[in-house]
Formats: structure tokens, C-alpha cells, sequence
């Protein structure tokens, strides 16, 4: 975890264009996408994407409260049910390398916030990198027990019945249900 004296506008400007990009014009190519300019997720590349939460109670006007997370590296999300009322932080979220963030978000918007963050990976992968997009979903996706074992029973069908197909002219197998 990095800490900078600096305001986030700035440190989040400083780093996109370290990368040669530019916030503005991502939050209107992304904003106009997903509908929301104001609070967009921000991808830098295929494995960060940075989505907004609120982390802190501003003092004054034009004091920032906003924080931004990579949503690649976010490992769990935990509701807090405080016993103080006055207790603003809702949810914490856990990234890698066990570092925490607490939100002031509940955790029905940080998981919404998550899932525009996706969303915006997603075009970025189709605008820049599809083969990101093929592996990822590949490895995010996995299969349900019911379609491993409807595969799983397929293939041991396919393997072991053969006499419930039919041949055509050709000699190949046509399987019936």
C-alpha cells in the first residue's frame, strides 16, 4: 500500500499519465458505456481497473473522500455491523497481501461498483487485448457440479454406448437422445 500526501485527483491523474492515458477522456469513452461519468471504473491495463468507494468523512467542501482500489486484486468483501451508530465504515475490503480498505460504501454498492469495474475491463480487453479477455473468463468461470456431471455422464456414454447410435451411408456414428 502506497500513501501520498497529495490528493487523489492528482495521484490518480500523475499515475494515468505515467501510463499515457488520460482520466478524462476514460471517464467519458467508460462513463458513456456503463451510464455513469461521475463514478466510473477506471482500467488502466488488463489486470488493473480501478473503481471508486468512499473511505473517509470530508472535513470541508472540495475535501476528497473518494479512494480507489484495484478491483483485480480485491480478494473478499466483509459487511461490518457495528455496535457504535456513528460507525460510518459499512465494508471492508480485503485485497491481496491481506491489505484492508474500509468503506463507507454499503457492501451492496461496492459490489456493484465491482461489477462496472468488470464491465469495463471487459470492453477494454475487447478494445485492447482479447486474448486477456478469453483466458480470464476462462479461469473466473468455472463450471456448475450439475454441467460437470452432465458432461462427465455424456462422456462416459459416448465411451461406453456405442450401440444406441446409428450409422449413416458414410460409416459414422450418428447419437440419438
Amino acid at each position: 500500500m502506497i500513501t501520498d500526501s497529495r490528493n487523489t485527483k492528482t495521484v490518480l491523474r500523475s499515475i494515468f499519465r505515467y501510463y499515457g492515458s488520460e482520466v478524462s477522456a476514460l471517464k467519458d469513452s467508460y462513463g458513456n458505456c456503463l451510464g455513469s461519468r461521475q463514478f466510473c471504473p477506471l482500467p488502466l491495463n488488463s489486470s488493473q481497473v480501478f473503481a471508486s468507494t468512499k473511505v473517509r468523512i470530508p472535513f470541508c467542501k472540495k475535501d476528497g473522500a473518494t479512494g480507489y482500489f484495484n478491483i483485480c486484486a480485491v480478494e473478499k468483501l466483509c459487511a461490518v455491523e457495528s455496535e457504535k451508530e456513528k460507525d460510518p465504515v459499512k465494508t471492508i475490503i480485503v485485497l491481496e497481501g491481506n491489505h484492508q480498505i474500509r468503506s463507507h460504501y454499503s457492501l451492496k454498492n461496492v459490489k456493484k461498483s465491482i461489477s462496472l469495474g468488470h464491465a469495463a475491463w471487459e470492453r477494454y480487453c475487447l478494445l485492447h487485448n482479447p486474448d486477456a479477455l478469453r483466458l480470464r473468463t476462462a479461469r473466473y468461470k468455472p463450471a456448475s457440479p450439475e454441467t460437470i456431471s452432465f458432461k462427465r455422464n455424456l462422456i462416459f456414454k459416448l465411451v461406453t454406448d456405442d450401440d444406441d447410435g446409428e450409422e449413416d451411408d458414410s460409416g459414422s456414428t450418428i447419437l440419438s437422445n
